[in-house]
């Protein structure tokens, strides 16, 4: 079941890590360089005329430390919604030595850095957050990409628990969802 009537979820940005590593060997001396950084795209919005429009600009950043390898920011909203909001991170054939977090405006929501692989389901459960916006940036590191499969894949996603007693269903709210293959 779903019911998107009382929130909204908006994509704002999906950013790629930059590595590059340089080694070279001048006379009898080895010297290395490299660069670390951010690029991507950003995604606000306007009105023009009554009409509410997106708009995706390039971004990127120099010297970001331990830029990770994709990082989705998202705007999560709701109406002033009683009990318990569950957010969920799946992930599907994530390499071994990964490790994911999320990064939230909304402390109830923070998933600290941690080891994934695999496939399963990170979860934070928010209690009695009433009306609220929140700023949420997924992010995945991943040792070495080639490893991915054609399914690998993060979803984010927002539900809220309705029933009581042993009576309880799980309503989807809002989701999205980043397949990661090439």
């Amino acid at each position: 079941m779903t019911d998107t009537s009382q929130s909204t979820l908006a994509l704002t940005g999906i950013y790629c890590g930059l590595r590059v590593i340089v080694t070279a060997v001048s006379g009898l001396v080895p010297k290395a360089a490299s660069a670390i950084g951010q690029t991507g795209y950003t995604i606000t919005r306007d009105q023009t005329q009554g009409v509410i429009f997106d708009i995706v600009s390039i971004a990127g950043a120099e010297n970001v430390p331990d830029p990770a390898n994709v990082a989705v920011s998202v705007e999560y909203s709701q109406d002033d919604i009683a009990g318990e909001i569950d957010l969920d991170v799946h992930y599907v054939d994530i390499p071994q030595d990964s490790q994911l977090q999320v990064e939230s405006s909304e402390r109830q929501f923070l998933i600290e850095r941690q080891a994934i692989r695999g496939s399963s389901l990170i979860g934070k459960r928010g209690i009695d957050l009433g009306a609220l916006t929140a700023s949420l940036d997924l992010k995945l590191w991943v040792p070495d990409p080639a490893e991915l499969k054609a399914t690998s894949r993060l979803a984010m996603s927002f539900s809220k628990i309705e029933g009581s007693n042993g009576s309880v269903k799980k309503v989807l709210l809002q989701k999205i969802q980043v397949d990661l293959a090439r």
